[in-house]
């Protein structure tokens, strides 16, 4: 015969609540369905100093400028949040196939759209006195019109 089975203790209970809660997905944070988007950045500089401005979009829609170089990396400025537009931007350079895009190299002065973070990032880089490649171009276009005029 079995022994009596013991109720579950309020820890117990809560944990097994919360596992339960948690498989249903009722516990998902309001930005999950961005969560596995990448973020973007479209910039432009280079030189002797290696100054770079541009638009930074990460997943969860926060839009914001920033200026980054050698010995200088001012914080970035937000700009606006619209998770939508992000994940317009991410859904047109997965139709324009971005990963499969050449990386020209740019060049001494460059500009370029980031798509991702660290080793996983994949870059599509151009001379800045050339157009962006036409796959990048709608993208990279509204992302830099965002930035200030001060800026530009």
């Amino acid at each position: 015969m079995n022994p009596p089975m013991k109720r579950p203790g309020p820890v117990r209970a809560a944990l097994a609540a919360a596992a339960l809660l948690l498989v249903a997905g009722c516990g998902a944070p309001a930005s999950a369905p961005n969560a596995f988007m990448p973020p973007l950045r479209a910039e432009c500089g280079g030189g002797f100093a290696a100054l770079f401005h541009g638009i930074e979009a990460q997943p969860d829609g926060r839009i914001s400028t920033f200026t980054r170089g050698i010995g200088r990396a001012d914080p970035p400025a937000l700009l606006r949040t619209d998770p939508a537009l992000v994940a317009r931007w991410n859904k047109a350079l997965d139709e324009a196939r971005f990963g499969q895009q050449d990386d020209a190299g740019g060049g001494n002065m460059s500009c370029a759209l980031v798509r991702g973070v660290g080793a996983s990032a994949q870059t599509v880089r151009w001379r800045q006195d050339e157009a962006p490649p036409a796959a990048v171009a709608g993208v990279f276009g509204e992302m830099m019109a965002l930035r200030p005029a001060v800026e530009r």
